[in-house]
């Protein structure tokens, strides 16, 4: 208490800090309880590897890296994948992506304009 009765700024400074973590983590948790898997995972794929149409792009995240960041599984995310391949928006091999339609993607993951 007497550190915090000699600085008051500090108080505040930490006091922002803290609030802007828990906006954060507020984020987080509205994402995976608001938006579907195919929506976090198409927004993983657009953020992390940022595709160009038609180029090709080295598959550096593993599914079960893939899984943890959009609160899945490692099953799950292979199975959207795969829809996401069927319905033209990428095509997949186990070492590379290559994306067709990044305007399905964006739509998807809510980021369209």
């Amino acid at each position: 208490m007497p550190i915090v009765s000699r600085d008051v700024a500090a108080v505040w400074d930490v006091s922002r800090l803290l609030v802007l973590a828990m906006r954060h983590v507020r984020e987080i948790v509205y994402g995976f309880a608001f938006h579907p898997v195919s929506g976090r995972l198409a927004r993983l794929l657009l953020n992390h590897y940022q595709p160009i149409e038609g180029q090709r792009a080295p598959r550096d995240l593993t599914l079960d890296e893939m899984a943890a960041t959009v609160g899945t599984s490692r099953e799950l995310v292979c199975k959207v994948l795969y829809r996401f391949a069927d319905a033209e928006m990428i095509r997949i091999n186990r070492t590379e992506f290559v994306f067709n339609d990044r305007k399905k993607l964006e739509e998807l993951a809510g980021e369209a304009s």
